[in-house]
């Protein structure tokens, strides 16, 4: 039966005043209606693939071991300021004048606990006794030995640093550098599988919007081929019918391709808690659960920046480089300063008072002394080494300025493409309505006799195509929101930014 244009217009109307009234989902990622929805299946939500990799993956191990390593070298600095106990035994026995017997010549123990400290002081504690004939002089002790307590302190250069101090500070500079390291590490991992999700999750809807195509299209021969039988269609429909059936099969057959391929590159970031390689769970297909729509306008933006110069591996990595350089440079410039430094112990007998540090340091006190001093004439070799780990520094500031720059342009950028995509999906959301009407419109004319098949296959192609392209903004909205939870330094919060 034909009927009038009026048919067309008043489908046409009707398409479109229910179009207007579908419900738009208010959580997870945009969608067009129900018409454009995932795979049947047990759904893997990005946050649970998103606990697996960081819990399990290798590259997660390995960046672990890279802050255990550090973690070692602080300890190994720690060393030098660990208590030493030290002791030493000399003796020497020689034949006498008389033939067939020896002589003691000395004896000499020496038992010393060293305590390092962390402003550049030494403190020691001691026992000392030593006899025999021909002892050397200043080794000489009372009868039952000699205790001592007292101090090194230096006075010139070293006072405010030294050697094991400025070991300390570079090992925990670099124990920073290297939870940096591991940050970045993991950080570059987890942007990968975010994206291999996101290809994941494309690959899905497509391929769920062509099997709907390809129903559509099947539905539509057997219909046409039965109107062909009947003799209410010409043969040639048939033909455009099988047609239309073929491509987009063969369209399928890409698109289960591309969605094999896809959840093979996400197996590869699947492994067990044994750090065994895992497999994707049969009949697993992705969600949009719990990855809304990041709304950050430009008050929050600052906010953002200042967490961002907080926590972003980069800038943390650079700052210990720059930390490590200022250590070395400080060492450097009090080497300049001549070595002095003074010792005082105070000395008492076994079986005497105890120690009086008040009369140790007075002229008449049981005490031994002494100043060192010792001093480069032209200090070549001290302002060559200043010279040299000052530009090291500045080379380390230099970069870590350049860093913190980097890392904003790379978050701001982030920030707009986010945006971008999605003022995108907003205006293809509206391309796949207005193409839906279209269709629909074609449909209606072709039941009233008014249009022909070639028609109506273009236009469903028209949405099928439009609703590709939303899809791939889809995941090209989700893969803008990894990006810029990396640009962050906080790819663990990606779910956070709503």
């Amino acid at each position: 039966m034909r009927c009038g244009s009026r048919v067309f217009w008043c489908a046409l109307l009707t398409v479109t005043t229910l179009s207007a009234q579908a419900p738009v989902a208010r959580r997870g990622l945009p969608v067009v209606s129900d018409s454009v929805r995932m795979l049947p299946g047990v759904p893997l939500t990005f946050d649970a693939f998103f606990d697996i990799v960081s819990r399990n993956h290798p590259v997660v191990r390995q960046a672990r071991l890279i802050e255990d390593g550090a973690e070692g070298d602080v300890t190994a600095a720690f060393g030098n300021f660990e208590p030493k106990v030290e002791a030493s035994w000399e003796t020497k026995r020689f034949e006498s004048s008389t033939p067939g017997t020896q002589s003691l010549y000395f004896n000499y123990a020496d038992v010393a606990l060293k305590i390092p400290t962390p402003f550049g002081a030494d403190f020691k504690i001691g026992y000392e006794r030593a006899s025999g004939r021909f002892i050397n002089p200043q080794f000489t002790t009372p009868r039952n030995g000699l205790f001592t307590a007292g101090f090194s302190l230096p006075l010139g250069q070293r006072i405010l640093t030294d050697e094991r101090r400025t070991a300390l500070r570079s090992a925990r500079a670099l124990r920073d550098v290297a939870q940096a390291e591991r940050a970045a590490m993991t950080n570059k991992l987890l942007f990968s599988a975010s994206k291999a999700y996101a290809g994941w999750f494309e690959t899905a809807l497509q391929l769920q919007v062509i099997r709907d195509g390809v129903r559509l299209a099947d539905l539509r021969y057997v219909a046409i081929t039965g109107r062909v039988r009947a003799g209410d269609a010409a043969g040639i429909d048939s033909i455009e019918a099988a047609a239309e059936l073929n491509r987009r099969r063969a369209q399928l057959a890409g698109a289960e391709q591309s969605y094999f391929a896809a959840s093979m590159d996400l197996t590869s970031y699947l492994w067990d808690s044994r750090g065994q390689p895992s497999d994707l769970r049969l009949g697993a297909v992705p969600s949009d659960s719990g990855l809304g729509r990041v709304t950050l306008d430009s008050a929050s933006v600052p906010a953002l920046l200042a967490r961002v110069m907080r926590l972003h591996p980069e800038v943390l990595k650079a700052e210990g480089k720059v930390a490590q350089a200022g250590a070395e440079r400080a060492l450097a410039r009090q080497a300049v300063i001549p070595l002095v430094s003074a010792d005082l112990a105070a000395l008492r007998t076994v079986g005497g008072a105890g120690f009086n540090v008040d009369d140790a340091l007075g002229r008449e006190g049981n005490y031994k002394g002494a100043i060192n001093v010792s001093s480069p004439l032209l200090f070549f070799k001290e302002r060559g080494k200043f010279q040299s780990t000052d530009a090291k520094f500045d080379r380390a500031d230099s970069e870590a300025r350049e860093t913190r720059r980097d890392v904003v342009l790379l978050v701001r950028t982030a920030i707009n493409d986010l945006s971008q995509f999605e003022a995108q999906l907003a205006l293809q959301r509206d391309a796949v309505r207005l193409f839906r009407i279209l269709s629909a419109g074609e449909r209606a004319k072709f039941d009233a006799g008014e249009s022909n098949l070639f028609l109506v296959n273009t236009r469903e192609r028209q949405v099928l195509d439009e609703e590709l392209k939303f899809v791939a903004l889809q995941a090209k909205y989700l893969a803008a929101r990894a990006a810029l939870a990396v640009a962050a330094g906080a790819p663990g919060r990606l779910a956070e930014l709503r």
